[in-house]
């Protein structure tokens, strides 16, 4: 818990108010491309399972869904709560 309260506060009490704002522009950014990108591979999944494809295309949707979520959330984590 120290650490998470220590991440929003530490950009005010290092870098100014200046840097902070910048800060939380950074993570709300970040933030709102995340729910952007699920939204969509939300509605990818969905087209996937309940439209009749080929079961190879489905597969492929499905494999594709998981690497964009793995990786946006990699990023996004990053951006967010990993940051130094």
């Amino acid at each position: 818990m120290e650490k998470f309260l220590n991440s929003l506060t530490s950009p005010w009490r290092h870098g100014g108010v200046i840097s902070g704002i910048l800060d939380m522009l950074l993570r709300a950014i970040a933030i709102a491309i995340w729910c952007i990108v699920m939204w969509f591979l939300i509605k990818f999944v969905y087209d996937a399972i309940f439209i009749e494809i080929l079961w190879t295309q489905k597969l492929w949707q499905l494999g594709y869904s998981a690497i964009i979520f793995t990786v946006v959330t990699a990023l996004a984590y990053t951006a967010v709560w990993d940051r130094e």
